[in-house]
């Protein structure tokens, strides 16, 4: 009892600060359609390191990730796109990809005029 009445004070005298910033890392810049955790791979100076440490998959330098598509965009401009920035394509519907793309090309991808966002597959939840 006499712990937790201690414990209670201690935390009661600690002062909240509901404006303070959560430290989360950088954000990508206007104009680039990536999820942030995917910018923070890209510009990471240890990309495999930071892949293990948020368990993110990489295979031969490239990440799975969902690529979604202007409507608007032809077959033809996909093609071209898919083409320039090195990307395996695994799985399409009608405006979305499932592809690997290399780490290095997830900026360039992610700036592509068709492209409306990239982002990681959701994860399976563990029981």
């Amino acid at each position: 009892m006499f712990l937790s009445c201690v414990l209670i004070s201690v935390l009661s005298s600690r002062k909240f600060d509901a404006g303070a910033e959560v430290p989360y890392g950088p954000k990508p810049p206007p104009g680039l359609k990536l999820a942030s955790i995917l910018y923070e791979l890209a510009i990471s100076e240890e990309p495999e390191a930071f892949a293990a440490n948020h368990e993110i998959l990489i295979v031969d330098g490239k990440v799975r990730v969902f690529i979604f598509l202007d409507p608007s965009s032809s077959e033809a401009q996909r093609e071209r796109l898919l083409a320039a920035h090195g990307v395996d394509l695994e799985k399409k519907s009608d405006h979305s990809l499932r592809a690997m793309v290399p780490i290095d090309q997830l900026v360039p991808l992610s700036s592509d005029p068709i492209v409306r966002f990239v982002t990681l597959p959701d994860r399976p939840a563990h029981l």
